[in-house]
């Protein structure tokens, strides 16, 4: 999973220079990464906002004062995006 530093960096290249940099293996030129990068930081962002307006998470339903069950996938999911 690309962390969010990693997405920013997608968004806003030009496709060569995140391939030339080595900032994602094995990505493809031609402006699909930047494309695919500014979808995920706001994907990125919608989860935040779920976990965030929700007094309990709708993916494991534990009342946020308790945090989340392990290995739910929305906790999981938000800390591989804070890297």
């Amino acid at each position: 999973m690309l962390r969010r530093e990693q997405l920013e960096d997608a968004a806003k290249c030009d496709a060569k220079s995140a391939c030339e940099n080595g900032l994602i293996d094995g990505c493809v030129k031609g402006g699909c990464v930047t494309y695919y990068a500014q979808t995920a930081l706001e994907l990125a962002d919608m989860l935040k906002r779920l976990d965030r307006e929700n007094d309990v998470c709708p993916i494991c339903g534990l009342d946020k004062a308790y945090g989340h069950e392990k290995g739910c996938e929305l906790a999981v999911l938000l800390e591989g995006l804070e890297g």
